[in-house]
């Protein structure tokens, strides 16, 4: 089994077995939010009107370092993870997607 598989296989069943507690994943999304609200040049409140590609790097990051434990990234290995956000809104309201 390659590294990429066996860091795919190793996040699944963490997800599926891992249950954090209510206050903790609370816990953990406030400071998620603390630290992006702090460091941003776009978002100042948390009901935001305007947000920066910055801003959803820094947010993957947060999350998956207190949720996931940097497994995201380490499965994406040296892949660099692209956020760009569209001029326009759409019918998808959000989309993810990975450019090889």
């Amino acid at each position: 089994m390659n590294e990429a598989r066996a860091v795919s296989t190793d996040l699944g069943q963490w997800v599926e077995t891992k249950n954090l507690p209510p206050d903790e994943v609370a816990s953990k999304i406030r400071e998620i939010k603390e630290s992006v609200l702090r460091e941003s040049q776009y978002l100042d409140t948390e009901n935001f009107s305007d947000i920066g590609p910055d801003d959803l790097h820094r947010l993957f990051d947060q999350y998956d370092h207190l949720f996931f434990e940097n497994s995201c990234r380490q499965l994406l290995g040296d892949d660099q993870l692209g956020f760009r956000l569209s001029r326009r809104m759409t019918r998808s309201g959000g989309k993810t997607s990975r450019r090889e």
